[in-house]
Protein backbone atom coordinates (compact mmCIF):
# COMPACT_ATOMS: atom_id res chain seq x y z
CA UNK A 1 0.00 0.00 0.00
CA UNK A 2 3.12 2.28 0.84
CA UNK A 3 4.16 1.71 -2.51
CA UNK A 4 0.95 2.19 -4.18
CA UNK A 5 0.61 5.35 -2.27
CA UNK A 6 3.36 6.68 -0.89
CA UNK A 7 2.31 10.13 0.67
CA UNK A 8 -0.85 9.72 2.74
CA UNK A 9 -1.29 13.66 3.28
CA UNK A 10 -1.24 14.01 -1.04
CA UNK A 11 -4.57 11.79 -0.69
CA UNK A 12 -5.60 14.21 1.68
CA UNK A 13 -5.35 17.05 -0.24
CA UNK A 14 -6.64 15.00 -3.52
CA UNK A 15 -10.21 13.99 -1.24
CA UNK A 16 -11.10 17.24 -0.10
CA UNK A 17 -10.12 19.23 -3.43
CA UNK A 18 -12.18 16.49 -4.77
CA UNK A 19 -15.25 17.00 -2.54
CA UNK A 20 -14.67 21.16 -3.07
CA UNK A 21 -14.76 20.13 -6.80
CA UNK A 22 -18.02 18.64 -6.64
CA UNK A 23 -19.29 20.94 -4.24
CA UNK A 24 -19.97 18.50 -1.36
CA UNK A 25 -19.24 18.51 2.68
CA UNK A 26 -16.73 15.83 4.15
CA UNK A 27 -19.27 13.71 4.93
CA UNK A 28 -20.92 13.30 1.74
CA UNK A 29 -22.77 10.03 1.04
CA UNK A 30 -21.95 7.82 -2.16
CA UNK A 31 -25.26 9.09 -3.34
CA UNK A 32 -24.54 12.29 -2.98
CA UNK A 33 -21.22 12.26 -4.75
CA UNK A 34 -22.65 10.29 -7.43
CA UNK A 35 -25.87 13.13 -7.46
CA UNK A 36 -23.56 15.94 -7.33
CA UNK A 37 -21.32 14.53 -10.40
CA UNK A 38 -24.77 13.79 -12.63
CA UNK A 39 -25.99 17.61 -11.91
CA UNK A 40 -22.37 18.83 -12.86
CA UNK A 41 -21.51 16.86 -15.37
CA UNK A 42 -24.92 17.66 -17.50
CA UNK A 43 -23.62 21.26 -17.05
CA UNK A 44 -19.99 21.19 -17.83
CA UNK A 45 -20.25 18.18 -21.03
CA UNK A 46 -18.02 19.11 -23.60
CA UNK A 47 -21.52 18.63 -25.69
CA UNK A 48 -23.22 21.26 -23.79
CA UNK A 49 -20.77 23.68 -22.12
CA UNK A 50 -18.25 26.15 -24.16
CA UNK A 51 -15.04 24.72 -25.20
CA UNK A 52 -13.14 27.01 -22.75
CA UNK A 53 -15.24 24.90 -19.70
CA UNK A 54 -13.21 21.46 -20.73
CA UNK A 55 -10.85 21.75 -18.08
CA UNK A 56 -14.10 22.05 -15.68
CA UNK A 57 -15.45 18.72 -17.16
CA UNK A 58 -12.21 16.49 -16.82
CA UNK A 59 -11.73 18.32 -13.20
CA UNK A 60 -15.00 16.31 -12.00
CA UNK A 61 -14.52 13.64 -13.45
CA UNK A 62 -11.50 12.84 -12.26
CA UNK A 63 -12.94 13.80 -8.55
CA UNK A 64 -15.72 11.42 -8.53
CA UNK A 65 -13.42 8.79 -9.62
CA UNK A 66 -11.64 9.13 -6.50
CA UNK A 67 -14.59 9.94 -4.14
CA UNK A 68 -16.59 7.14 -5.61
CA UNK A 69 -14.67 4.46 -4.12
CA UNK A 70 -14.29 5.77 -0.68
CA UNK A 71 -18.16 3.38 0.48
CA UNK A 72 -18.27 5.09 3.72
CA UNK A 73 -16.75 8.65 3.46
CA UNK A 74 -19.53 9.68 5.85
CA UNK A 75 -17.19 7.93 8.28
CA UNK A 76 -13.79 8.96 7.83
CA UNK A 77 -12.28 11.92 9.74
CA UNK A 78 -9.90 13.23 6.94
CA UNK A 79 -8.05 14.93 9.37
CA UNK A 80 -6.78 11.25 11.29
CA UNK A 81 -6.69 9.53 7.93
CA UNK A 82 -5.14 6.43 8.19
CA UNK A 83 -4.08 3.60 5.38
CA UNK A 84 -5.76 1.34 7.24
CA UNK A 85 -9.11 3.31 6.59
CA UNK A 86 -8.57 3.19 3.14
CA UNK A 87 -8.01 -0.45 2.59
CA UNK A 88 -11.39 -1.02 4.66
CA UNK A 89 -13.11 1.52 2.31
CA UNK A 90 -12.36 -0.64 -0.47
CA UNK A 91 -10.07 2.51 -1.76
CA UNK A 92 -7.74 1.00 -4.97
CA UNK A 93 -6.74 3.95 -7.57
CA UNK A 94 -6.60 1.04 -10.25
CA UNK A 95 -10.13 -0.14 -9.93
CA UNK A 96 -11.15 3.39 -9.22
CA UNK A 97 -9.89 4.13 -12.86
CA UNK A 98 -11.73 1.16 -14.37
CA UNK A 99 -15.11 2.23 -12.49
CA UNK A 100 -14.58 6.11 -13.46
CA UNK A 101 -14.25 5.16 -17.21
CA UNK A 102 -17.38 2.97 -17.21
CA UNK A 103 -19.35 5.81 -15.10
CA UNK A 104 -17.97 8.82 -16.96
CA UNK A 105 -18.44 6.73 -20.26
CA UNK A 106 -22.22 6.36 -18.89
CA UNK A 107 -22.26 9.87 -17.67
CA UNK A 108 -20.93 10.60 -21.26
CA UNK A 109 -24.07 8.97 -22.94
CA UNK A 110 -26.19 10.82 -20.57
CA UNK A 111 -24.74 14.11 -21.13
CA UNK A 112 -25.19 13.39 -24.87
CA UNK A 113 -28.43 12.57 -24.35
CA UNK A 114 -28.72 15.53 -22.92
CA UNK A 115 -27.65 17.49 -25.08
CA UNK A 116 -29.36 15.74 -27.87
CA UNK A 117 -32.59 16.61 -25.97
CA UNK A 118 -31.29 20.29 -25.54
CA UNK A 119 -30.27 20.31 -29.34
CA UNK A 120 -33.98 19.33 -30.28
CA UNK A 121 -35.95 21.46 -28.04
CA UNK A 122 -34.04 24.79 -29.73
CA UNK A 123 -34.91 23.24 -32.95
CA UNK A 124 -38.37 22.60 -31.66
CA UNK A 125 -38.21 25.75 -30.36
CA UNK A 126 -36.84 27.77 -33.58
CA UNK A 127 -39.61 25.81 -35.39
CA UNK A 128 -42.21 26.85 -32.94
CA UNK A 129 -40.68 30.29 -33.61
CA UNK A 130 -41.40 30.10 -37.24
CA UNK A 131 -44.68 28.76 -36.71
CA UNK A 132 -45.76 31.91 -34.78
CA UNK A 133 -44.16 34.13 -37.14
CA UNK A 134 -45.97 32.55 -39.75
CA UNK A 135 -49.32 33.34 -37.80
CA UNK A 136 -48.34 36.07 -36.79
CA UNK A 137 -47.83 37.45 -40.22
CA UNK A 138 -51.52 35.93 -41.56
CA UNK A 139 -52.71 37.43 -38.06
CA UNK A 140 -51.62 40.75 -39.63
CA UNK A 141 -53.16 40.07 -43.28
CA UNK A 142 -56.85 39.15 -41.53
CA UNK A 143 -56.60 42.29 -39.26
CA UNK A 144 -55.36 44.89 -41.70
CA UNK A 145 -58.15 43.07 -43.65
CA UNK A 146 -60.29 43.61 -41.64
CA UNK A 147 -58.89 47.25 -40.54
CA UNK A 148 -59.84 47.92 -43.98
CA UNK A 149 -63.54 46.72 -44.72
CA UNK A 150 -64.40 48.65 -41.16
CA UNK A 151 -62.91 52.02 -42.61
CA UNK A 152 -64.74 50.89 -45.79
CA UNK A 153 -67.80 50.86 -43.95
CA UNK A 154 -67.21 53.67 -41.35
CA UNK A 155 -66.94 55.74 -44.79
CA UNK A 156 -69.90 54.27 -46.23
CA UNK A 157 -71.53 54.87 -43.15
CA UNK A 158 -70.64 58.85 -43.20
CA UNK A 159 -71.38 59.64 -46.62
CA UNK A 160 -74.68 57.66 -45.85
CA UNK A 161 -74.71 59.90 -43.02
CA UNK A 162 -73.99 63.10 -44.86
CA UNK A 163 -75.92 62.29 -47.52
CA UNK A 164 -78.74 61.48 -44.83
CA UNK A 165 -78.05 65.17 -43.24
CA UNK A 166 -78.16 67.08 -46.24
CA UNK A 167 -81.73 65.99 -47.12
CA UNK A 168 -82.32 66.40 -43.76
CA UNK A 169 -81.23 69.80 -43.95
CA UNK A 170 -83.04 70.28 -47.37
CA UNK A 171 -86.36 68.94 -45.73
CA UNK A 172 -85.98 71.51 -42.95
CA UNK A 173 -84.67 74.64 -45.51
CA UNK A 174 -87.97 73.79 -47.87
CA UNK A 175 -90.08 74.11 -44.58
CA UNK A 176 -88.71 77.21 -43.61
CA UNK A 177 -88.48 78.52 -46.74
CA UNK A 178 -92.63 77.66 -47.04
CA UNK A 179 -93.08 79.25 -43.44
CA UNK A 180 -91.80 82.21 -44.80
CA UNK A 181 -93.75 82.92 -47.57
CA UNK A 182 -97.04 81.97 -44.91
CA UNK A 183 -99.73 84.90 -44.37
CA UNK A 184 -99.35 84.29 -40.61
CA UNK A 185 -96.65 86.82 -38.46
CA UNK A 186 -96.48 83.68 -36.17
CA UNK A 187 -95.71 81.32 -38.34
CA UNK A 188 -92.80 83.58 -39.86
CA UNK A 189 -91.93 84.29 -36.77
CA UNK A 190 -91.42 80.71 -36.13
CA UNK A 191 -89.79 80.09 -39.28
CA UNK A 192 -86.99 82.76 -38.58
CA UNK A 193 -86.32 81.60 -35.41
CA UNK A 194 -85.23 78.20 -37.01
CA UNK A 195 -83.45 79.69 -39.60
CA UNK A 196 -80.14 79.60 -38.26
CA UNK A 197 -77.36 79.40 -40.61
CA UNK A 198 -79.57 78.52 -43.49
CA UNK A 199 -80.03 82.44 -44.01
CA UNK A 200 -76.83 82.50 -46.11
CA UNK A 201 -78.12 80.41 -48.34
CA UNK A 202 -79.25 82.34 -51.39
CA UNK A 203 -83.19 80.76 -51.57
CA UNK A 204 -83.51 81.39 -47.85
CA UNK A 205 -81.99 84.93 -47.91
CA UNK A 206 -84.09 86.32 -50.80
CA UNK A 207 -87.41 84.22 -49.10
CA UNK A 208 -86.34 86.87 -46.22
CA UNK A 209 -86.10 90.08 -48.84
CA UNK A 210 -89.58 88.88 -49.67
CA UNK A 211 -91.08 88.86 -46.16
CA UNK A 212 -89.24 92.31 -45.01
CA UNK A 213 -90.76 94.30 -48.30
CA UNK A 214 -94.38 92.80 -48.17
CA UNK A 215 -94.86 92.63 -44.70
CA UNK A 216 -94.96 95.65 -41.90
CA UNK A 217 -91.92 94.35 -39.52
CA UNK A 218 -93.21 94.87 -35.69
CA UNK A 219 -90.99 94.86 -32.87
CA UNK A 220 -90.61 90.62 -32.30
CA UNK A 221 -89.94 89.91 -35.88
CA UNK A 222 -87.30 92.92 -36.03
CA UNK A 223 -85.41 91.00 -32.97
CA UNK A 224 -85.98 87.96 -34.48
CA UNK A 225 -84.01 88.90 -37.76
CA UNK A 226 -81.14 90.81 -36.06
CA UNK A 227 -80.20 87.36 -34.04
CA UNK A 228 -79.70 85.77 -37.57
CA UNK A 229 -75.99 84.77 -38.02
CA UNK A 230 -75.46 86.69 -41.45
CA UNK A 231 -72.07 86.43 -42.80
CA UNK A 232 -70.92 89.93 -44.18
CA UNK A 233 -72.20 89.83 -48.18
CA UNK A 234 -75.45 88.00 -46.25
CA UNK A 235 -76.08 90.94 -44.32
CA UNK A 236 -75.05 93.90 -47.10
CA UNK A 237 -77.42 91.97 -49.49
CA UNK A 238 -80.13 92.11 -47.31
CA UNK A 239 -79.76 95.66 -46.48
CA UNK A 240 -79.26 96.86 -49.92
CA UNK A 241 -82.73 95.12 -51.17
CA UNK A 242 -84.78 96.13 -48.11
CA UNK A 243 -83.30 99.69 -48.00
CA UNK A 244 -87.01 101.39 -49.27
CA UNK A 245 -87.92 99.95 -46.21
CA UNK A 246 -85.95 101.21 -43.90
CA UNK A 247 -88.04 104.54 -42.61
CA UNK A 248 -89.91 101.72 -40.81
CA UNK A 249 -86.78 99.57 -39.27
CA UNK A 250 -85.90 100.05 -35.30
CA UNK A 251 -82.90 101.32 -34.59
CA UNK A 252 -81.20 98.12 -33.83
CA UNK A 253 -82.13 97.08 -36.88
CA UNK A 254 -80.65 99.49 -38.73
CA UNK A 255 -77.38 99.05 -36.50
CA UNK A 256 -77.35 94.95 -37.66
CA UNK A 257 -77.76 95.99 -41.15
CA UNK A 258 -74.95 98.26 -41.70
CA UNK A 259 -72.61 97.18 -39.09
CA UNK A 260 -72.07 100.23 -37.88
CA UNK A 261 -70.77 98.99 -34.95
CA UNK A 262 -68.18 98.12 -37.01
CA UNK A 263 -66.21 101.39 -37.58
CA UNK A 264 -63.65 99.76 -39.88
CA UNK A 265 -65.88 97.92 -42.54
CA UNK A 266 -68.48 100.61 -43.52
CA UNK A 267 -70.36 100.44 -46.50
CA UNK A 268 -70.71 104.42 -46.72
CA UNK A 269 -72.14 104.18 -50.63
CA UNK A 270 -74.75 101.90 -48.47
CA UNK A 271 -75.31 104.24 -45.40
CA UNK A 272 -76.05 106.83 -47.89
CA UNK A 273 -78.86 105.97 -49.52
CA UNK A 274 -80.10 104.79 -45.77
CA UNK A 275 -79.30 108.19 -44.70
CA UNK A 276 -82.06 109.36 -47.82
CA UNK A 277 -84.24 107.23 -46.77
CA UNK A 278 -84.03 106.74 -43.10
CA UNK A 279 -86.84 108.11 -40.73
CA UNK A 280 -85.37 111.58 -38.42
CA UNK A 281 -84.58 108.84 -35.61
CA UNK A 282 -82.90 107.02 -37.65
CA UNK A 283 -81.32 109.43 -39.31
CA UNK A 284 -79.94 110.57 -36.46
CA UNK A 285 -78.49 107.00 -35.29
CA UNK A 286 -76.45 106.90 -38.64
CA UNK A 287 -75.23 110.05 -38.59
CA UNK A 288 -73.16 109.59 -34.96
CA UNK A 289 -71.52 106.75 -36.61
CA UNK A 290 -70.45 107.95 -39.81
CA UNK A 291 -66.81 109.29 -39.66
CA UNK A 292 -66.10 111.96 -39.49
CA UNK A 293 -62.59 112.18 -41.75
CA UNK A 294 -65.46 111.30 -44.41
CA UNK A 295 -67.70 114.26 -46.28
CA UNK A 296 -71.79 113.38 -47.64
CA UNK A 297 -71.45 112.94 -50.90
CA UNK A 298 -73.17 116.58 -52.66
CA UNK A 299 -76.58 114.98 -53.70
CA UNK A 300 -77.22 113.60 -50.10
CA UNK A 301 -76.00 116.96 -48.48
CA UNK A 302 -78.55 118.75 -51.01
CA UNK A 303 -81.75 116.40 -50.56
CA UNK A 304 -81.03 116.43 -46.77
CA UNK A 305 -80.92 120.29 -46.61
CA UNK A 306 -84.12 120.54 -49.04
CA UNK A 307 -86.25 119.32 -46.18
CA UNK A 308 -88.51 121.42 -43.81
CA UNK A 309 -88.33 118.74 -41.22
CA UNK A 310 -86.93 120.47 -38.50
CA UNK A 311 -86.42 116.73 -37.12
CA UNK A 312 -84.16 115.86 -40.32
CA UNK A 313 -82.21 119.18 -40.46
CA UNK A 314 -81.19 119.38 -37.05
CA UNK A 315 -79.23 116.21 -37.21
CA UNK A 316 -77.82 117.49 -40.33
CA UNK A 317 -76.57 120.76 -39.84
CA UNK A 318 -75.40 119.41 -36.45
CA UNK A 319 -73.06 116.66 -38.42
CA UNK A 320 -72.21 119.38 -40.71
CA UNK A 321 -70.58 121.62 -37.95
CA UNK A 322 -68.95 118.71 -36.46
CA UNK A 323 -67.16 116.27 -39.09
CA UNK A 324 -67.10 118.46 -41.85
CA UNK A 325 -67.36 122.53 -41.43
CA UNK A 326 -65.86 123.23 -45.07
CA UNK A 327 -68.74 121.86 -46.75
CA UNK A 328 -71.10 124.99 -45.02
CA UNK A 329 -69.13 127.27 -47.58
CA UNK A 330 -70.94 125.08 -50.41
CA UNK A 331 -74.60 125.45 -49.45
CA UNK A 332 -74.32 129.01 -47.71
CA UNK A 333 -77.33 130.11 -49.45
CA UNK A 334 -79.50 127.03 -48.55
CA UNK A 335 -78.59 127.23 -45.01
CA UNK A 336 -79.13 131.29 -44.62
CA UNK A 337 -82.54 130.39 -46.04
CA UNK A 338 -82.73 128.30 -42.68
CA UNK A 339 -81.60 130.83 -40.42
CA UNK A 340 -85.24 131.72 -40.38
CA UNK A 341 -86.55 128.75 -39.92
CA UNK A 342 -89.46 128.43 -37.32
CA UNK A 343 -87.26 125.56 -35.31
CA UNK A 344 -85.28 127.37 -33.07
CA UNK A 345 -82.87 124.32 -33.02
CA UNK A 346 -82.65 124.69 -36.81
CA UNK A 347 -81.93 128.71 -36.55
CA UNK A 348 -79.25 128.17 -33.84
CA UNK A 349 -77.04 125.25 -36.04
CA UNK A 350 -77.35 127.65 -38.94
CA UNK A 351 -76.13 131.01 -37.00
CA UNK A 352 -72.89 128.55 -35.96
CA UNK A 353 -72.64 127.33 -39.94
CA UNK A 354 -72.98 130.95 -41.53
CA UNK A 355 -69.83 133.57 -41.78
CA UNK A 356 -70.60 136.09 -39.32
CA UNK A 357 -71.01 139.03 -42.49
CA UNK A 358 -74.50 137.21 -43.50
CA UNK A 359 -76.06 137.36 -39.98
Amino acid sequence: MKKEFDDLNEIKLKIKSSLRTLELEPDASPDEIKTAFKKLAKIYHPDVAAPKDAWRFQQITGAYSLLKNLNFLENLDLDNLKLEDLENNNFNESAASRDDKADASEEQDEASASAKAKSNFKDDEAKAKARNKNFELKLDKILTRCEDEINNYINKSEEISKRKLEERQQELKDNIIFRLNSQLKEVRNIAIKRTGNLINRDDVRQTLINLILNHDLDSETSRLIEMLPMNDDTRERIASSVCEKSENFSSTLIIKLLDLRNLNNLNLELIERYILCASPENLSLILRYWPKNKILSETALNNLLRSDDANILVPVLSSIKQNFPQEALKHNKRILELSAHESPAVRAWCRMLLPKQDL
